[in-house]
């Protein structure tokens, strides 16, 4: 059987600081770092961007973090503290009152051969193709990973929290597609 390789490539994590933050200090403190628009949402938000490890951070005036772009799973785990360390550094002491919690997983992987995306989807009607629409055919698993299937055999999965549902739906796609 071919070796997917698979690849992460964006991890987003949410995560609760234990006190509201002014954005405005934050915005101030990162300034070549970061932006800060208090309409977006209608909310006072500071979105900074970080070079290593590489990630941003969208920074709510009520304690709430969003960290996106994290390129490893450990990385985005570990945001939280990266973050308030940041914050110690200029005075804003927080701590986490929510630990940090993966959301979405985005990975890719190879199935190494070439794939008829419309025999598979007339062979499974858990497969959707609509290539008018879309270039991919489309594949909802129960475990929440979708599938976008590439006839070059090319696949990206979301949906997941975890690397072990990414893995099990790889799999099950290549036992199902190209025999195991």
């Amino acid at each position: 059987m071919p070796e997917t390789g698979i690849s992460v490539k964006n991890v987003v994590a949410t995560f609760k600081l234990n006190k509201k933050i002014d954005v405005g200090k934050v915005h101030r403190a990162f300034k070549k770092e970061s932006t800060c628009n208090k309409n977006v949402f209608r909310k006072k938000v500071v979105v900074l961007r970080v070079e290593k490890p590489r990630m941003s951070f969208l920074i709510y005036g009520t304690g709430s973090v969003v960290c996106c772009g994290a390129g490893t799973v450990k990385d985005a785990g570990e945001s939280g503290n990266y973050l308030t360390k940041r914050f110690r550094e200029i005075g804003i002491n927080v701590k986490l009152s929510k630990p940090v919690e993966i959301q979405n997983i985005v990975a890719s992987a190879n199935l190494n051969t070439n794939i008829n995306l419309r025999k598979i989807s007339m062979e499974n009607t858990e497969i959707e193709y609509e290539p008018e629409q879309f270039p991919a055919a489309i594949w909802r698993m129960p475990n929440n990973v979708t599938i976008l299937l590439f006839q070059s055999g090319k696949v990206i999965c979301a949906g997941s929290k975890n690397m072990k549902d990414i893995v099990s739906a790889v799999e099950t796609l290549k036992n199902k597609l190209i025999g195991g």
